[in-house]
């Protein structure tokens, strides 16, 4: 089947469907209709591809069309989608992924953006920045220690904050 992608009701999806693509509800959102419990991992490349592509519309910021993808299904148990490129002044990293080990129950599928400034391979080293849904960004360092005062179960307010606002979630 050419351009589309069978879900585990048997239905045939197509990159026009709105319903996949655009109809959400708690229960049951885009991804599981595509895929049902079916890992990334077990999908053909082109099948990964339309998937990438059709998720990609739905990001926080805009992807472009030259963007290098990655799909995969991670060992610690959930699903990603990676977007890498480049402009003239920074390199950007768009994130989706599934519920992570450790993260909110009520996360569910969310966005991640980063934005890292390139080092000159001198004295200056590259900057990573983390963008929230309020249009601002945060350090690198900001982002890594909120993720690991929740892994350990002391996140201040501002940490809890860090972490809400910088996955995106995906509706």
């Amino acid at each position: 089947m050419k351009g589309g992608v069978s879900g585990d009701d048997g239905r045939f999806y197509t990159a026009l469907d709105d319903e996949l693509l655009y109809g959400y509800n708690e229960a049951q959102d885009a991804y599981s209709r595509i895929l049902g419990k079916r890992k990334f991992s077990e999908l053909s490349v082109q099948d990964q591809r339309l998937l990438a592509r059709e998720f990609s519309k739905r990001s926080p910021v805009k992807i472009p069309e030259n963007a290098k993808i990655k799909v995969q299904s991670k060992p610690a148990g959930y699903e990603q989608i990676v977007y890498k490129w480049r402009d003239a002044n920074y390199k950007y990293e768009i994130r989706w992924h599934t519920r992570t080990p450790g993260a909110p129950v009520d996360q569910g599928n969310t966005w991640v953006v980063l934005r890292t400034t390139p080092g000159t391979g001198g004295t200056t080293k590259a900057v990573d920045n983390y963008l929230l849904n309020d249009r601002t960004w945060v350090t690198g360092k900001e982002w890594s220690d909120a993720i690991t005062a929740r892994k350990y179960g002391m996140p201040t307010l501002r940490e809890i904050e860090i972490l809400d606002r910088g996955h995106w979630r995906d509706y």
